[in-house]
């Protein structure tokens, strides 16, 4: 009926896409509240429509970033290189999380000027650059991190022999 590898592929796809989905989410609530400039009617946004931007955001993202790592699912040669190097993916997601840091540092920070009924305001915000380009790092590195090539290998071989 069903084999002791495609279970365990299909559980690793279960929990690469649900770690990278809540990382994701989480990452956007942590640049949601730095934006957070007080007030109730700023509170409610954050408390309530942040988490469904938020939800939004890391789906739509998952989706994406599943789209340009298939390669590496469906070619037996890549996969194999991605599984024996899976210290590449660690270090995409380690560097997307440093870019993402890195935005927010005061000084590669963006100011922003807007008017609203006559009222001008500045408003400084993270790196675009470094904050998408962090953003979509963290996302491609926790989506495409498998177990060592070895650790499956082996657990492969003790769930056959439950068989």
């Amino acid at each position: 009926m069903f084999d002791i590898k495609n279970i365990l592929n299909y559980g690793v796809f279960l929990v690469q896409v649900s770690s990278a989905f809540v990382v994701t989410f989480l990452l956007y609530m942590v640049f949601a509240m730095f934006d957070y400039q007080g007030g109730l009617p700023a509170f409610v946004g954050l408390a309530l429509f942040q988490p469904m931007l938020g939800l939004i955001f890391a789906s739509t993202s998952v989706i994406f970033c599943i789209l340009p790592g298939l390669p590496i699912r469906l070619h037996m040669g890549i996969n194999r290189w991605w599984r024996k190097h899976f210290y590449v993916a660690t270090g995409i997601a380690f560097l997307g999380l440093l870019f993402s840091a890195l935005s927010m540092v005061p000084s590669w920070m963006q100011t922003l000027s807007y008017d609203v009924e006559g009222v001008v305001s500045i408003h400084r915000v993270p790196n675009q650059f470094l904050s998408i380009s962090g953003w979509y790092m963290v996302t491609f590195g926790i989506l495409h991190q498998y177990p060592p090539k070895i650790a499956q290998d082996w657990l492969e071989n003790r769930l056959k022999v439950l068989e």
